[in-house]
């Protein structure tokens, strides 16, 4: 499961591949997590949108510095993840050769 350091920049990326509905969780370029989704992701109604708080009030918002945050059009795979986590936080894989 993840469980970042304390201190130390961590790279989370989640990768939802509606055709086999599956969403999987990458800590640090490196797959963590595979799971099925249950449903699909248009049944989803989002009108609260916020990351790092839940929709609801008794839970703790999350304590930590976002450094960045990106939504690509399409699923990457474990490779451009690898690699997006290799370049760092400053670097777009659009920028890559």
């Amino acid at each position: 499961m993840l469980a970042p350091r304390i201190d130390t920049l961590t790279q989370v990326a989640v990768v939802i591949e509606s055709g086999r509905n599956a969403l999987s969780l990458y800590v640090n370029g490196a797959l963590n997590a595979t799971t099925t989704l249950t449903r699909r992701l248009t049944g989803i109604q989002d009108v609260n949108n916020w990351i790092g708080r839940s929709q609801f009030q008794a839970n703790p918002s999350l304590d930590t510095d976002l450094t960045e945050f990106r939504i690509y059009d399409q699923a990457l795979d474990a490779d451009q993840l690898a690699l997006s986590y290799q370049l760092g936080p400053d670097s777009s894989l659009t920028n890559t050769p």
